[in-house]
């Protein structure tokens, strides 16, 4: 588990360096480098680059993902503020949730393909872990377990997530 977390703190650092030092012109050739990265021949010294070059080609791809979820935060917020307000229901949540999420991922893939890009947000990269902590939770979420009492229980874990959350990015979005 150790391994893990090393392996996922590596690729947040990555990311946020990337972010940090976004260069639109080196995202943009390696878009339109992608297919040649794809399949370059099996010569361990370009293999080394391709690999290289196609890891960062995902780094940036996740933030252009990380900027839309960034431009449609209004979504997001609204699903939590109805799923706080009981207006709708775990399962409408979660559902809303990962539908706009899959929104901004076929987005950002159309972007791309037509090689259209967008400047990140300083912000979008933690508000994107916001909304990936809860997406991690719809997934999670068993909306008819045995009995009653874990049925209760479990709403109101992940209402209580979704609350700490939903003030987490509000704190964010005051920063």
């Amino acid at each position: 588990m150790n391994n893990l977390n090393q392996k996922l703190n590596k690729i947040e650092q990555d990311k946020r360096r990337i972010l940090s030092n976004y260069q639109k012109e080196r995202h943009l050739e390696l878009l339109k480098r992608s297919e040649e990265l794809k399949s370059l021949s099996i010569n361990s010294s370009e293999e080394a680059l391709s690999s290289d070059e196609s890891l960062e080609l995902s780094r940036y791809s996740n933030l252009l993902q990380d900027q839309l979820n960034w431009e449609t935060q209004e979504y997001f917020l609204q699903f939590q503020e109805k799923l706080l307000a009981n207006k709708i229901t775990i399962g409408e949540f979660c559902q809303a949730f990962s539908a706009r999420d899959v929104l901004n991922s076929e987005a950002a893939d159309m972007l791309e393909s037509n090689f259209i890009l967008l400047s990140p947000h300083k912000k979008s990269l933690d508000f994107s872990k916001l909304t990936d902590e809860i997406l991690e939770a719809c997934y999670g979420y068993d909306p008819d377990p045995e009995s009653l009492e874990i049925r209760e229980r479990e709403k109101k874990e992940f209402r209580d997530l979704v609350q700490t959350i939903y003030l987490q990015i509000q704190n964010l979005l005051e920063e």
